[in-house]
């Protein structure tokens, strides 16, 4: 036995369609919008966290430990460098 659907039925089912077609666009703009902001690009994004990040690297690079370790002159200076330049990206953002 088949049943046809009324038109007051098609109706329903598309109003019903329609509302979670709706329910879904919104749910993924939630989700995108969750996702860009716990995403590790941003954290860089805050200068606060550059201005840590930077006062971190210079205290470990500045700390006057034996000659011996791994890092050496050079890379103290390049630590340093790069210490350098998140501070003044910290502090002087695009």
């Amino acid at each position: 036995m088949t049943t046809e659907l009324t038109r007051q039925e098609l109706t329903r089912a598309a109003i019903s369609e329609r509302g979670l077609v709706d329910k879904l666009r919104e749910l993924q703009r939630r989700a995108r919008a969750a996702k860009t902001m716990l995403s590790p690009s941003t954290y860089l994004d805050n200068p606060w966290v550059r201005f840590g990040l930077a006062a971190t690297v210079g205290y470990l690079v500045g700390r006057g430990r034996s000659e011996s370790q791994v890092l050496g002159p050079l890379g103290r200076q390049v630590l340093a460098a790069a210490a350098r330049g998140l501070i003044d990206r910290a502090l002087h953002p695009k």
